[in-house]
């Protein structure tokens, strides 16, 4: 089961030291034929050298960069066009793969108790799934923060049916947000967030990131949404999960930082092209409220 990992960098080398760190301590049963560091054009070498640090005969690590700082989107794309198996993993810098007092026993709310061993082997638990799984374009887990809010997205933007799926859940919360989740281990969706997550190389060269949502923001949500016009679907667990650390905010030359107008631009360009598509929306009779969830708040990170 061959793949391959590609993390996004823009002036993270302490990031790149904790998650590489992390993918070799604890990707145990599927380890990665390479980690792919692309990098948006850092301005500080230490970024630039982490490949050279980490790499093995075990585990090579290489570098590629844009010539330019471009943005999430195009270091993204870049490290996607150098994987070299039939699947790959992206992980942004600022997840951890390893956490601490993290109940593994939760009460679900029709009082059983769901046991979960949520830190173990995360990228395997990923790979496997979306191997075994033929038609799935992408499959990601739930991610831990410490900073942003709890969704659900029980028949709206990122939900299919009517079981609750939680995409980020608060550190502080202890998880008590995973009590009106399914009880299932896989649950189809329309999309995710997408600090770590894993995809099918041929899938995502045959539909491949829209250049319209470039630098950053819901190019994601706009590729599930072509891929699943194409019979492909995607898929969270409830089996494993990160932690989406964002201990500090982007560098402030960062072309990946969320600014209003760059939210209002893609917000209207997602409404236009799927304000009356059901790849999006569960139903053409609740098209108008989801798209006003979307515009509302529904979509952003």
């Amino acid at each position: 089961m061959k793949y391959e990992v590609v993390i996004p960098a823009y002036n993270c080398a302490s990031q790149l030291d904790t998650i590489i760190t992390d993918i070799i301590a604890v990707t145990n049963r599927y380890k990665p034929e390479r980690i792919i560091i692309a990098d948006d054009c850092s301005t500080d070498e230490a970024t630039k050298y982490k490949a050279r640090f980490y790499s093995s005969k075990q585990l090579p690590v290489v570098n590629y960069s844009l010539t330019e700082h471009k943005g999430t989107f195009y270091a993204e794309q870049l490290g996607l066009s150098k994987v070299q198996t039939p699947l790959a993993i992206v992980c942004h810098a600022d997840v951890k793969l390893r956490g601490e007092k993290v109940p593994t026993k939760i009460p679900h709310a029709d009082g059983t108790i769901i046991k979960i061993k949520l830190w173990e082997d995360t990228l395997s638990v990923l790979i496997n799934h979306l191997n075994k799984t033929e038609d799935a374009v992408g499959v990601s887990c739930l991610a831990v923060s410490p900073k942003h809010k709890t969704h659900y997205v029980s028949n709206s933007r990122r939900g299919i049916g009517d079981n609750g799926i939680p995409y980020g859940i608060q550190r502080k919360s202890k998880l008590l947000a995973m009590l009106k989740m399914w009880i299932y281990e896989w649950h189809e969706v329309y999309s995710f967030d997408t600090q770590l997550f894993a995809i099918r190389m041929n899938y995502y060269n045959e539909v491949q990131y829209d250049e319209q949502f470039a630098p950053y923001y819901l190019y994601h949500d706009d590729f599930f949404a072509r891929a699943r016009e194409k019979g492909y679907r995607v898929y969270m667990t409830q089996n494993c999960i990160c932690y989406h650390a964002v201990n500090k905010p982007k560098p402030d030359d960062s072309l990946s930082r969320l600014t209003p107008e760059l939210i209002d631009n893609h917000h209207k360009l997602f409404k236009e092209r799927w304000n009356d598509s059901d790849m999006w929306e569960p139903t053409s009779l609740k098209a108008k409220q989801k798209v006003q969830q979307v515009l509302q708040g529904g979509a952003r990170r």
